[in-house]
């Protein structure tokens, strides 16, 4: 019997569901990507609940010592958007840009006018956001959009969703560049979203072009999920207090950095054009 990609991947998901005694979703077909729409030209992608070893393999290359494997359950069904927010969404929601200005790269003024004019066009991720900007645009959003309740994923959820019911470093076997644009393709600048090929639940962009804040704070796994496995979202510790978690790789990022499992921590005040947003929603089926 042959199987084509898909069916690997899926046969392979299955295998891991059941060797950790889960019961099978009925959603776990070869329907996906499932989309579905939202606001301001948003789509956005259904993930079924299942369980997932979260964290990096021990010999991985690029691995931190924080990526610690471990199994994790989604309990509930999610939607995640396809997509980073694009400085389109964002000004249809706030009736404003970022402020480019606290995000400049350099002393050059004219090289920095031609950086911002390749960076900051509509169909581009929006960047040169803080945690602050970010729960403004979600009240609004929320404000304006009755239903559902639009966030940030938790970072499970963007793991999970991320990985795509693969195990390997990457949520694919094609080359990197096919995926993300990351340091070795991007010519020093963020790309309009949705351009590479997508991940099986047909989300854009996961191992590259921005990075993406998650709803949780800087902690290790060891100690952020109260040690229950299911459905993690973490308080950051009190020496992390003034930090959050960015999850995947960026336009400036090297390949390792754009790997499923990579982490790292930004302060929450903290602004930068390689740092960006994607929404999540609770999906009602």
């Amino acid at each position: 019997m042959n199987l084509n990609p898909k069916q690997i991947i899926l046969s392979i998901a299955l295998f891991a569901l059941m060797s950790c005694g889960e019961t099978l979703t009925s959603h776990l077909t070869e329907k996906f990507p499932i989309i579905r729409s939202g606001p301001h030209d948003m789509d956005f992608a259904f993930i079924p609940s299942g369980t997932f070893r979260m964290g990096s393999l021990e010999n991985e290359d690029g691995r931190q010592e924080w990526e610690e494997r471990h199994w994790v359950k989604i309990s509930k069904d999610f939607e995640i958007q396809t997509t980073e927010v694009t400085q389109a969404q964002w000004f249809a929601v706030m009736g404003q840009y970022p402020n480019v200005e606290e995000c400049r790269n350099g002393s050059d003024i004219e090289a920095e006018k031609q950086h911002r004019k390749l960076v900051y066009g509509d169909d581009q991720p929006v960047v040169c956001i803080n945690k602050r900007d970010i729960d403004k645009f979600l009240r609004k959003l929320n404000g304006k959009n009755g239903g559902h309740a639009y966030r940030l994923p938790t970072e499970a959820e963007w793991e999970y969703a991320a990985s795509g019911y693969t195990e390997t470093p990457y949520s694919f076997l094609s080359p990197l560049r096919s995926f993300a644009w990351y340091e070795k393709n991007s010519s020093g600048v963020p790309h309009q979203v949705g351009k590479l090929k997508p991940n099986l639940f047909g989300l854009y962009d996961m191992h590259g072009n921005v990075a993406e804040y998650v709803s949780d704070g800087a902690a290790k796994y060891e100690f952020s999920s109260n040690n229950s496995y299911q459905n993690p979202e973490v308080d950051p510790k009190e020496d992390f207090i003034h930090y959050i978690i960015v999850r995947g790789g960026a336009w400036d990022s090297v390949d390792l950095n754009c790997r499923s499992s990579y982490r790292y921590i930004y302060p929450w005040y903290g602004k930068a054009d390689s740092i960006g947003i994607r929404l999540a929603r609770n999906s009602y089926e």
